[in-house]
């Protein structure tokens, strides 16, 4: 992703990826810092994921300063697994199934790679989770 970047500094997928990447490496202010740069420029998704490193580093007065820009700024069009991927990270799994749930019944894109995605590995045992799994036939 960083060569990718170095070709085109304004590849959202390649931040976003880059910024996956730092948060599961727990380098969150590297994270914060390299999709800041971006949040600006392009849609709602790079400041969630600056909430979710903000979240993951124990800032959550921050992560939840994040999220309610977001939900202002994009007027409930925010993909439900996001939404989902930063209520883990603040560790309120009520709020993150509410989102998983509402993903489900959307058939968001994004809920492809629930199954595999190491952001709900807190609640991946959890009978919900397992629940969901099964109501899209992963497991």
């Amino acid at each position: 992703y960083r060569k990718t970047l170095a070709l085109d500094s304004t590849n959202l997928a390649s931040v976003i990826w880059i910024g996956y990447s730092l948060i599961k490496m727990h380098k969150y202010d590297e994270a914060i810092r390299v999709l800041k740069r971006t949040k600006r420029k392009s849609a709602m998704q790079p400041g969630l994921t600056v909430a979710i490193a903000y979240a993951q580093n124990g800032e959550t007065s921050k992560a939840r300063e994040e999220l309610e820009g977001l939900k202002r700024d994009a007027n409930g069009a925010i993909d439900p697994i996001f939404l989902a991927r930063l209520y883990v990270s603040l560790h309120e799994y009520d709020s993150a199934f509410t989102y998983i749930e509402k993903a489900y019944d959307t058939k968001t894109l994004n809920l492809m790679s629930l199954n595999n995605d190491s952001f709900f590995d807190p609640v991946r045992n959890m009978p919900r989770f397992k629940a969901i799994l099964r109501k899209l036939n992963f497991i």
